[in-house]
């Protein structure tokens, strides 16, 4: 390289680069973008444990030369929860301390455990200017949520935000938009349906450009390797289909246009050209945007998979909604040494100096005075130790009385038939005495709106239930509250199919579904163990 081309290549400019983080259940993944070049630097991913990612990040960083980069975070599904509250009056800048109150932590947590965000569901249907009161809440435990987070700030990264699985649907969809038509204002953009297809669950959301219609998460087991089978096809276009729909009949003036679905994996074709056909839109599997070039192979591979793209997609877009990120980066203090600070500080010190000074001499004479007091007492506390060491020693050389020897000999001999009584008792089968009044008095208190049942079967591990509503969408809200019951903590709803659209003489339509699902549903008898607990205390 000659002169001239030395003093070129240091005047240009660094290129902007942006660091995107997925945290997997048993992996993370990073990718480095240099925005203003459209170039995927590196994406690179490593099998670990949440508490080697902290150590794996600062490895990355020295080795990547990304120290103090800007760097967003995507979640995996399985570290947070997802729940849709009507929040009428509420302001957007209090939706963050307004949600922990008006979610329902999951699990065990409680409010005080969760972080909560949420970002408002739009509708154009709605009638008037008002604002949608719908919000689609996200919520995560705060010991994880810091977890993460400290793994990112300890690695020496600026971290700006933490996003959900549904937001980076979003970001993708808004990316493919700009990268066929720039000049294309997202308010003018088509309905896009992004399906994010994981190895147990598919996130599915409709956008139109920055603004999130509705999103669902539809549990679906698929081996990545093996490919999409032709039931699977079945079930997600069935999902994709009853989403499109509600969609355009409930919420939107504009039809969908366009599906999204990846990444990329055998069968995919086959399922993208049933959607196509079903939905009558036309359908693409979800790339990365095709502006963007990976350096090199190995990055392209990597950033095709379902943990790559997460990680590319947190460095698509950083011009989101304040409220679409559950984490929120500290507010940064103005300059210590901006000049009004200063004059306040200085002020401040000769003010305090002055008290000082006042008070100085005032509290020497005390301090003189009580010295002298503490050194008496000092003398007669000394005087006190010495004299219970002396008794401490006379008791250390005390023998053990008979009589209590005896009687700690009868207790462990009482210990020791105790002991065995209870061993006997190991192998007896207790299980399922509880019987299935719980999850039928669950079913009664589960009440949503205009949700009939028809039908129940339960099993020990299986429950099927058939019925009637007024709106599709009413028999998943009846599954998801299901699933927070108490007496139904370990079942869990695998489909909700409807069908059957049926119109009534007087007009009304109603639609037949089933909820199915597997999980523990009978319990063991509470009330037995409680009674041999108290027993054995006796």
């Amino acid at each position: 390289m000659n002169m001239l081309n030395r003093i070129r290549a240091r005047r240009m400019p660094t290129p902007q680069r942006r660091v995107g983080i997925h945290f997997a259940q048993s992996s993370i993944t990073l990718s480095v973008l240099a925005v203003d070049q459209g170039r995927l630097e590196t994406c690179i991913t490593q099998a670990c444990s949440r508490d080697d990612a902290r150590r794996i990040l600062t490895q990355w960083v020295a080795e990547y030369d990304i120290k103090g980069l800007p760097a967003y975070v995507t979640l995996s599904r399985n570290d947070y929860d997802t729940q849709f509250v009507d929040l009428p009056g509420v302001a957007e800048n209090e939706l963050r301390a307004a949600l922990p109150w008006r979610v329902t932590p999951p699990g065990v947590l409680s409010s005080n455990e969760i972080v909560a965000t949420g970002v408002r569901l739009k509708n154009d249907r709605e009638a008037g200017n008002s604002e949608p009161t719908l919000v689609r809440a996200t919520i995560m435990s705060r010991s994880l949520l810091d977890q993460l987070t400290g793994a990112v700030l300890e690695a020496g990264l600026d971290l700006r935000g933490v996003y959900p699985r549904e937001t980076a649907l979003i970001t993708l969809a808004n990316q493919d938009i700009d990268a066929s038509d720039a000049s294309a204002p997202h308010a003018d953009a088509p309905p896009i349906m992004t399906a994010f297809i994981g190895q147990r669950s598919t996130g599915v959301a409709i956008a139109r450009g920055d603004h999130l219609y509705l999103s669902r998460t539809v549990t679906i087991d698929i081996d990545r390797d093996n490919g999409i089978g032709d039931r699977q096809t079945d079930q997600l276009v069935s999902e994709c289909v009853r989403t499109a729909t509600n969609f355009n009949k409930r919420l939107s003036d504009r039809p969908l246009s366009k599906v999204l679905i990846g990444p990329d994996a055998p069968g995919m074709d086959a399922l993208r050209d049933a959607l196509a056909e079903a939905l009558n839109v036309e359908a693409e599997i979800l790339a990365i945007p095709p502006n963007v070039t990976p350096a090199d192979e190995t990055t392209r591979t990597t950033a095709a998979t379902p943990e790559g793209m997460l990680a590319v997609a947190g460095t698509m877009d950083a011009a989101l909604p304040d409220n679409a990120s559950i984490y929120q980066p500290p507010a940064k203090d103005r300059s210590l040494t901006a000049p009004d600070r200063l004059m306040t500080a200085t002020a401040l010190a000769v003010l305090a100096l002055g008290l000082i000074s006042a008070g100085q001499a005032f509290r020497l004479h005390q301090t003189e005075a009580a010295l002298e007091t503490a050194r008496a007492e000092r003398s007669d506390l000394q005087s006190q130790v010495s004299d219970l060491q002396q008794t401490l020693e006379q008791r250390r050389e005390a023998e053990p009385s008979a009589e209590l020897v005896a009687r700690r000999d009868a207790l462990q001999e009482r210990y020791n038939a105790y002991e065995q009584t209870l061993s006997a008792f190991d192998n007896v089968e207790t299980t399922l005495t509880g019987g299935f009044a719980d999850p039928l008095i669950a079913l009664g208190d589960a009440r949503v709106e205009a949700v009939w049942l028809r039908e129940v079967t339960i099993k020990p591990e299986q429950m099927v239930i058939r019925g009637r509503t007024l709106q599709p969408f009413q028999a998943e809200a009846f599954a998801a509250r299901l699933e927070r019951e108490p007496a139904l903590n370990g079942w869990s709803a695998r489909s909700v199919d409807i069908d059957n659209r049926t119109e009534t003489a007087g007009g009304l339509i109603t639609h037949d579904f089933v909820i199915s699902g597997r999980g523990a549903v009978a319990k063991p008898d509470t009330s037995r163990e409680t009674e041999t607990s108290r027993d054995n205390n006796d």
